[in-house]
Formats: C-alpha cells, structure tokens, sequence
C-alpha cells in the first residue's frame, strides 16, 4: 500500500462523521449537565471536526426535520442547540472550525426553533449565536460583530427585563461587549451604547444576588470606561478623560473584590492589567504613584500569566511593563531603563516576525529606541 492510499484510508468516511453526530447528540440528549463525557468524545474524533462536519450536519438535520414527529424534532434541535454551545467553548482542535460548527448548528434549527413556536428557545439560540459571531476567527471581523449585535438584539426581542430578568441582563452584558468592541459606526457612540448595556445589566446583576456576574459586568463597564471618548459632565478634553479613568479604576476595584487570586486566578489576572493601564494613563493624582501602582498591578498579573501557560498575555503585560518603567519617575532612571528594555525583549520571545508580526513591528520599534538611547546615555557618561 502506497502513502497515499494509506493517508486516504485513513481518512473518515461519510458514515463516520453521521455516526459521530448521531452518538454526540444523543449523549447530549439523554444528558446535557455531562460536560466531560461529550468533551472526551470530543477529544477522540477531533478529525471530523471540519468543514465535512458541517456539510453532514446541515444535509441531516434538513432530511431530519421532514422525516421525523414534531416533538422529536423539537427534542433533537434543542440537542443541536447546546451541542453548539458546548462546542464554542471546546478549547482542543481547531478553534476556528469549532466556532463554524458551533454557528451552523444555531443556523439548522431555524425551521423547528421559531420564534412564534418557541420563542424561549429562539431567544437561547440568537445569543448563542451572538456569542460565536462576537470571537468569531473566520470572515470579516467588522461584519461578524455587526451579527453578533443583530442577534443579541434579536435574543431582547423575547428576553425582557419583565419577563426574564436574568437572561435579560446576560444578554444585555453581551451586546454591551459587541458594541464595546464594534468597528463600525461612530466609535464615541459605540462605547456610549456599551456602558447603557452594561449599566442596565447591572440592575440585576446586584453584587448581592449574583456576585460573579456582577464583577464580570463591572469588569466590561470598566473597559467601557476606559475607552470613553465623551463624558457625564459639561467639562471638556482632558477632563473628560480624568473622570472616565477615575470610573473605569473604582469598576476595576469592584470587581477584584469578587474576582480574587484564590478564586478566580485567571479572571483576577486580567481584572490585575486591566486595572494597571488604568492608572498607568491616569490623570488625576500623583503620576508617580500612578505609575508605581501600574507597575504593581502588572507584576501581579503575572503570577498568574506565565509563559508557559498563557504565552500570548505573558507577552502583552510584558510590553506593558515595559512601558511602565520606561515612564517611571520613581527609583533609579538607569536601571528603569534596563527594566523597560528587557520587558521589551521578554515581550518579543512571543511576538516574533512570522506570528505576531504588527506586535513585533511596535515593540520592536519601541525596543530599538530604547536601546539606542541606553548606549547614548553610557557614551556620554563615559
């Protein structure tokens, strides 16, 4: 046997693919809540998790749909459903494929979860939807954003304040991060619809009733915040900016109330840099200071953001570490530019040319500069 006919054979076959469906949908039929028994079955057939998949996916959910009673067609969509949700956050394979899967089987059960006939379940399956649209890897990314908000905004349609109080603010926290991210449209009006999302989320999410959801949305508000272009106030520039940072650290510290190192150390981590650029930007209060507390929170952060775990934030704090030194007023200016320099370097083992080359091409730059000013600085003391 040739390579090539030993690669084909080795290849699934249509019959594999529809029986790896059939068997993953009935395990999440006969039990939704067992997370680790569909993830293992995952795992093993992470071969048929391509676009052959989606092909036999759509083929056999519309042979289904004809062929089938309709409370079992209920029974099987709704299987489709949280299959797609389970698969959005299945972290092994290929992400991007994992996220198409997840957005045709939100898509294949349009003719059986209609609006009219099951409009709690339309609801559960537009923010589904809105949630894959929003990290999205493949098509455009403006476009993908611009469907996630559809969505979400569809999913409010049935999901009221009224009527489902909880899910309403979920969903409201959703859309808030779409907008908070949105490319198109007026980017002072985008973050002006984020924090009313957030805001409104927040009438629920009280810290008293739901503590976790309440620092996730302070969290969001914060980045909001942080983003502001306009104000609450009749002040104007830099004002503007002074009060929005001021706001965006008090929802920061919020949320590391509930989002500590013990129990939540990846959350914490992020809440940790979220709230260093906050008062590395800050205006109001010592600069120095400021600065010092930047460089704490950014140490902080990576207790937990480490190379080996998660090599693309270990990176990004690196950088920014590299900045906060570089405008340390505090200690000694020498070695706050040794400091800044090697964060630099430590940034660039992850942004290499042929991976993350805009991030390479800016830390590069910004090292090189650096460096040329360090050797300067020792020709002209010598």
């Amino acid at each position: 046997m040739t390579d090539n006919e030993s690669n084909s054979s080795s290849l699934p076959k249509p019959q594999d693919y529809l029986e790896f469906l059939v068997l993953v949908l009935q395990i999440i039929a006969d039990d939704n809540s067992d997370l680790q028994k569909v993830y293992s079955l995952l795992q093993e057939n992470l071969n048929k998790l391509d676009d052959t998949f989606i092909k036999i996916l759509r083929y056999w959910a519309t042979t289904t749909w004809s062929e089938v009673e309709p409370q079992d067609a209920l029974i099987i969509a709704v299987a489709i459903v949280n299959f797609g949700n389970l698969i959005r956050n299945f972290p092994y394979g290929n992400i991007a494929n994992n996220l198409e899967i997840a957005i045709s089987c939100c898509k294949v059960v349009a003719p059986i979860l209609t609006r009219e006939l099951f409009p709690e379940f339309w609801a559960t399956t537009q923010n589904i939807l809105g949630v894959v649209y929003r990290i999205r890897i493949a098509g455009d990314r403006a476009q993908n954003l611009e469907q996630a908000i559809i969505c979400y905004q569809n999913a409010l349609q049935v999901r009221t304040q009224t009527a489902f109080p909880e899910l309403w603010a979920e969903t409201q926290n959703n859309l808030g991060n779409a907008y908070n991210e949105r490319i198109l449209g007026e980017r002072a009006e985008n973050i002006e619809a984020a924090i009313t999302c957030f805001q409104a989320a927040l009438q629920v999410r009280t810290r008293t009733a739901f503590p976790v959801e309440w620092a996730t949305t302070q969290n969001n508000l914060g980045i909001g915040y942080y983003k502001r272009l306009n104000g609450d106030t009749l002040r104007v520039g830099a004002a503007y900016r002074a009060e929005n940072l001021e706001q965006a650290i008090i929802c920061y510290q919020n949320a590391l109330q509930i989002r500590t190192q013990a129990d939540f150390p990846e959350k914490w981590a992020e809440n940790q840099n979220n709230l260093a650029n906050a008062y590395a930007e800050r205006i109001k209060g010592d600069r120095a200071e400021n600065i010092e507390a930047a460089i704490t929170a950014f140490q902080a952060a990576l207790q937990i953001y480490t190379r080996s775990s998660f090599a693309q934030d270990w990176a990004m704090i690196q950088n920014n570490l590299g900045e906060a030194y570089r405008d340390r007023i505090n200690g000694n200016s020498t070695e706050n530019l040794l400091t800044a320099i090697s964060a630099y370097e430590a940034a660039l083992q992850v942004y290499t040319h042929s991976g993350f080359p805009e991030h390479w091409a800016i830390v590069q730059t910004i090292w090189g500069l650096l460096t040329t000013a360090f050797k300067i600085a020792i020709t002209l003391i010598t």
